[in-house]
């Protein structure tokens, strides 16, 4: 069990009075800091068990509680009419603010075991993963109450590996369920991050004690980032495509 305290100073994007303008679009897109920005204070709560299984495995439980003030979030303000040096115009105003106290409280879940237990080849083979839940609340607009921006109520990391000889071979998937990214003038104007699953390759080939093969493979799956207004997909923001990387060489010790 153990409590902590720590503290959170806005970034350098988040409190700097510098301003950029983007006139490409019908009505411009101002985006800014907010210099009057207080840091974020927190205080944790967490308490943790864990078990040592027969055959090498590990199964662990976290609980934790951590409540915040002065929480910054990222605001955006659709067709704006007050933003100085756009007098009775209307601008898109993005910009960040303290939302005041807010919370977050979940649950984490780990386990790691090789199948030892198996029979040769499957006992070479074995599985590490975690999940967190997480439920979390804090003003975002003046009597509102919501799930914190950028925080997924749900993920989870998923790998199976495989280790015997020269050979280091892994998997892995990682999930982040929806959260709200960006909030905005009401809820209908709300960005969204929407859900994703992204797959991964690691492996290595040990040739001789001081010389190694590596192949690494991010993101099979082509999972792209997809950011919507409000929570449904048919409104779509922005997407981003990234493909999968392949990278490939040498190490030598």
């Amino acid at each position: 069990a153990a409590f902590s305290t720590a503290i959170a100073r806005p970034g350098f994007n988040q409190i700097t009075a510098a301003r950029t303008v983007n006139l490409q679009n019908a009505i411009p897109v101002v985006t800014e800091g907010n210099p009057d920005l207080k840091p974020t204070l927190g205080r944790n709560f967490d308490l943790t068990a864990s078990w040592f299984l027969p055959e090498g495995g590990i199964a662990s439980i976290g609980l934790f509680y951590k409540a915040f003030s002065d929480y910054i979030i990222s605001t955006e303000q659709t067709n704006a009419t007050n933003v100085s040096g756009f007098a009775g115009q209307r601008v898109d105003l993005i910009s960040y603010s303290n939302a005041g106290a807010a919370h977050a409280a979940g649950v984490e879940l780990q386990y790691n075991q090789k199948f030892e237990f198996l029979p040769d080849p499957l006992s070479d083979f074995g599985f590490e993963g975690n999940l967190t839940a997480i439920q979390s609340r804090g003003q975002i607009r003046p009597g509102e109450r919501h799930a914190l921006p950028q925080t997924s109520p749900f993920n989870y990391n998923a790998s199976l590996y495989y280790d015997n000889g020269p050979f280091d071979l892994k998997i892995g998937a990682s999930y982040v369920s929806t959260n709200l990214w960006a909030v905005g003038g009401d809820s209908s104007t709300d960005l969204y991050s929407q859900p994703r699953l992204r797959v991964d390759f690691g492996g290595s080939y040990q040739i001789t004690e001081e010389i190694q093969f590596y192949l690494d493979i991010k993101n099979i799956t082509n999972t792209k980032l997809e950011f919507t207004q409000t929570n449904d997909r048919n409104f779509p923001v922005q997407r981003e495509f990234y493909d999968a990387d392949y990278l490939f060489g040498i190490r030598v010790k």
